[in-house]
């Protein structure tokens, strides 16, 4: 990992980069929508592969883990995460 530094302040956060399923809730149901989006999460959190992460941003996609990749860039996630699809739906 390459960490950074902003000239006179503290080091740049650093993410790890995975590839995703994108997911979207109809109501209390989740529906894929596609596959190999990559994503990022602060390396200081552990990923739990094939769990759900919403955007840091927010929004109405989710996101479930699929592997690590290594290149990007990558919307980054928050670390809550989800153990299925649906309870990320319910919990909205």
């Amino acid at each position: 990992m390459i960490k950074c530094r902003v000239e006179g302040g503290a080091p740049a956060p650093v993410y790890r980069l995975f590839e995703a399923d994108e997911y979207v809730c109809s109501g209390s149901v989740c529906s894929f929508v596609q596959s190999d989006v990559i994503v990022a999460l602060q390396d200081i959190y552990t990923p739990n592969i094939g769990k759900f992460y919403e955007p840091q941003s927010g929004g109405t996609y989710h996101y479930g883990l699929v592997e690590e990749v290594y290149t990007g860039p990558g919307l980054i996630l928050n670390p809550t995460n989800y153990t299925n699809c649906d309870d990320w739906c319910n919990s909205v």
